[in-house]
């Protein structure tokens, strides 16, 4: 019960992020600022950071990612055994 209010609360967490991301991309930009460049690049790379992550949580979470539908990993489950603990450590 508590891990599935967990995995709920992950999935409710990576949901806002995406909406926050996709309002930021529709935001309005200023084309006459000297840093425009320097932060569509910054954008850049936290959207990769951020895709990345979400990646490496689905594939060691996979129970997370069927319910969230993540493909490729609904035949799998979770490793909690003391090595795929201490591997995620």
């Amino acid at each position: 019960m508590i891990r599935m209010l967990g995995v709920m609360a992950l999935s409710l967490a990576g949901g806002f992020i995406a909406m926050a991301l996709a309002s930021a991309q529709d935001a309005p930009k200023d084309k006459g600022s000297a840093g425009t460049a320097s932060g569509n690049e910054e954008s850049r790379k936290l959207r990769s950071y951020l895709e990345e992550d979400w990646k490496r949580w689905m594939v060691e979470y996979p129970e997370m990612a069927t319910a969230t539908g993540f493909p490729g990993q609904n035949r799998r489950w979770n490793d909690d055994s003391p090595a795929g603990i201490e591997a995620r450590q």
